[in-house]
């Protein structure tokens, strides 16, 4: 992807124009919410793992 802005804007209007159910929105974002908490989970165990090293 040489532009990322025509890429970002053509996404931006398909999920603009999607017709989701309100439950499938929901669905969504609890998706999008847990996955968002486990990768920060993965970042705070990497800097747990990162000190305990630097400690030893």
């Amino acid at each position: 992807m040489t532009k990322p802005k025509p890429y970002k804007d053509a996404y931006r209007e398909l999920l603009d124009t999607t017709d989701f159910s309100r439950a499938q929105k929901d669905a969504i974002l609890n998706f999008a919410a847990e996955s968002f908490e486990l990768n920060r989970a993965v970042f705070v165990d990497l800097a747990a793992a990162r000190t305990a090293k630097l400690a030893a």
